[in-house]
């Protein structure tokens, strides 16, 4: 029952994408949303529970981000990237975009003890499937993250999904990336105001914005998009602020 729920949305929604759906994708993402269904009532992964809707909402939305990046090139055909979730919960968006597409080495920031304990199981029962071998869970807050000597300006792309507004996202991302790293996060009804609201901080830590793009293949009750941000230059070692701070008093 699940494996069809799971092979049906996936051929629905990537049949017109360059990504190949497999046997052996269809048993991950299967044996993905099996762990999830299990480990969420102590980890608080998702507030769904319709098989179908988590299919959608969580692995096909996150598919959709890196159609998105794929479209802008932000991620190519050649490389390895160095990718950060800040906020990830049960894995999104990171996990399955790096099934789909194995260039991608993650870096899960979980601040939640819990959480990140339950999604290192679900990552460790899925590199059963020869997959997701360079991937790291992090136990910490974001802004601790991003003052670690060896995590700080080290990553080629941050992801994030509905974590904070984009204000606070970008002192809590635009750290952890190299000179000319991308910040991509998924965004909602209010994506041209919260754009407005970060300029400030988009000018203090060296941010341009690149695009604000519809979120492709899933359409909702209200369209998502995705902001995508280059970073430009070295960030003053004042930031991130302390943790709680950038919430507590927005740049």
């Amino acid at each position: 029952m699940i494996s069809s729920i799971v092979a049906m949305n996936l051929d629905q929604y990537l049949s017109d994408t360059d990504l190949h759906v497999t046997d052996q994708t269809i048993a991950i993402f299967s044996d993905y949303l099996l762990l999830l269904q299990k480990f969420n009532q102590r980890a608080g992964f998702t507030s769904l529970a319709d098989d179908d809707e988590i299919v959608k909402r969580h692995f096909i939305e996150s598919i959709a981000l890196l159609v998105s990046l794929q479209g802008v090139g932000v991620i190519s055909d050649s490389e390895l990237l160095n990718v950060v979730d800040i906020g990830p919960g049960g894995g999104f968006p990171s996990l399955p975009m790096a099934i789909m597409d194995s260039r991608l080495q993650l870096s899960l920031v979980e601040s939640n003890r819990k959480r990140a304990h339950y999604l290192e199981q679900i990552v460790g029962e899925l590199q059963s499937h020869g997959i997701l071998t360079n991937t790291n869970i992090i136990n910490a807050r974001a802004e601790d993250a991003g003052r670690m000597d060896f995590f700080r300006e080290d990553h080629d792309l941050v992801v994030s999904r509905a974590v904070a507004p984009l204000n606070v996202l970008v002192e809590y991302a635009l750290p952890m990336l190299r000179d000319g790293g991308i910040f991509a996060s998924v965004k909602g009804s209010r994506v041209h105001q919260e754009v407005t609201d970060a300029r400030n901080a988009l000018e203090q830590l060296g941010g341009q914005l690149v695009t604000v793009t519809d979120l492709p293949l899933i359409s909702t009750l209200y369209q998502q998009s995705v902001v995508i941000v280059e970073k430009k230059g070295q960030i003053d070692d004042r930031y991130p602020r302390r943790a709680g701070v950038p919430v507590r008093r927005p740049l």
